[in-house]
């Protein structure tokens, strides 16, 4: 906004401008509500009764009960429309219009400065101060609180509430995530069952921002993580973003149902609970942005996450869940077309072996995967049985090597290094142990992750 090459002095100014203001619109609330009084209305109010299932909603009934409202915008609107010729709010105005690239017009964030302090009066929450302070903070590009709770499908709480760290809570989902509320008179019917549920848990995340980019791109990083720890199909129907803005976007419900799928669920318990916090505070400083923070394919890896995710999200048939799986191995462990099926289940064989792994077991599996892929891709019609039967394991072997490739490459052990290792280390025993001791250092962290049988 231009505002930093402005002194202190201009601010001090300012904040006296503002509270001039404040107490003006105290004044006229005062005025105003001697002779107007808030409209009633009558609300339908539909309680939800909610029956868990092991975590997992199994069906929700409503009881409807009529609740009077008082209505507050019509006082709201008399006490705009006097504050508008008040010389303090002119007063805000031209101190506003000194500084440039606001986003609006002076005249237009006066205005919502002052509904949100009439609507701060009403709601005696008597949090003048905060909406002035958040003001001011905006108008010296400083960050400002912004809150987003996200309804999230396919991860289901067996635990209690948790944080994942201090800006971001994980918790069931209560009576209130499902209450609604409507005018009394309409056609829907809240008394009926539904057995119906659009998600499985609730995060809210709380962050100091500018702007609402940031918690998004939290939001994002989130839900790639999660999808990370797990070979699950984690994705949000969606999420309210709230904030104190006054000049830039202050709130809203983002809505997406297109990512959700009955695809893998993940289960937290108390007894994986606590790896899946130390996985996402491990994962600040191991995984690159941009491979969590965006669906830009820039290399091997940026592919093998977006043919995870496709495999894991998409409302196709398992055949084609599991060719989008086998895609994104190949996108780690083969080069060319020249590269055989036999180098595909060799290598990764030879990179899970490391973990708890029956080489045999898998090499069978993916010598099948990737001959329902090629069929596939080349126009057969085949069952969906067998696929979704190696689903789980192409999944696990994926989100592994995903994760292994990026401590590898962060190590400097790109891919055009990695594979020829591999391949050394079926004849010689010394090139093995370097592989492994490799493996192994950079992987300690996280060996938990990693572990598990194939």
């Amino acid at each position: 906004m231009n505002s930093h090459d402005l002194n202190d002095i201009f601010y001090i100014e300012l904040k006296e401008i503002v509270d001039g203001l404040v107490k003006k619109c105290l004044v006229t609330w005062e005025e105003v509500t001697k002779e107007e009084k808030p409209e009633k209305e009558i609300i339908s109010v539909s309680i939800p009764n909610i029956i868990f299932n092991n975590g997992v909603i199994s069906s929700v009934s409503y009881t409807s009960e009529c609740e009077e409202r008082e209505i507050f915008f019509r006082i709201e609107y008399i006490c705009l429309k006097k504050i508008k010729q008040q010389q303090e709010f002119l007063n805000l105005i031209e101190k506003l219009s000194v500084l440039k690239n606001l986003g609006k017009r002076p005249e237009h964030i006066a205005w919502i400065f002052c509904s949100k302090i009439f609507r701060s009066i009403y709601d005696e929450s008597k949090n003048t101060a905060e909406i002035s302070k958040t003001l001011i903070d905006e108008l010296q590009d400083l960050p400002i609180s912004y809150v987003s709770t996200i309804h999230l499908n396919n991860l289901v709480l067996r635990c209690g509430d948790f944080h994942l760290d201090e800006r971001t809570h994980l918790r069931k989902i209560i009576d209130s995530d499902l209450k609604y509320e409507q005018g009394l008179f309409t056609n829907s019917d809240f008394n009926s069952n539904f057995n119906i549920k659009l998600f499985d848990s609730v995060c809210e995340i709380k962050i100091q921002s500018n702007g609402p980019r940031n918690i998004q791109d939290k939001i994002t990083k989130l839900i790639k993580i999660l999808r990370l720890f797990s070979g699950s199909a984690i994705a949000y129907s969606q999420y309210k973003l709230e904030s104190k803005s006054i000049i830039d976007i202050s709130g809203g419900t983002i809505t997406d149902m297109t990512n959700l799928s009955n695809g893998p669920k993940l289960f937290i318990s108390e007894d994986n609970k606590n790896k899946l916090i130390n996985f996402y505070s491990w994962t600040e400083n191991n995984i690159p942005e941009r491979y969590v923070s965006s669906d830009l394919i820039e290399d091997e890896i940026g592919i093998a996450i977006k043919r995870y995710e496709n495999a894991l999200l998409l409302h196709v048939h398992p055949i084609e869940k599991l060719a989008n799986g086998v895609i994104g191995l190949e996108a780690l462990y083969l080069q060319n077309d020249g590269d055989s099926s036999y180098k595909f289940r060799s290598r990764i064989t030879k990179m899970m072996s490391f973990f708890d792994c029956d080489t045999k077991v898998l090499s069978e599996t993916l010598k099948d995967a990737y001959k329902i892929r090629s069929s596939y891709l080349h126009g057969s019609v085949l069952s969906d049985k067998k696929a979704e039967e190696l689903l789980p394991t192409i999944f696990e072997c994926l989100r592994r090597s995903i994760l292994l490739f990026i401590l590898l490459n962060k190590e400097g052990f790109e891919k055009k290094k990695v594979l020829p290792q591999i391949d050394y280390s079926f004849a010689d025993g010394e090139e093995n142990n370097k592989l492994k001791k490799k493996i192994e250092e950079v992987t300690s962290d996280i060996s938990f992750n990693l572990k598990g049988y194939l």
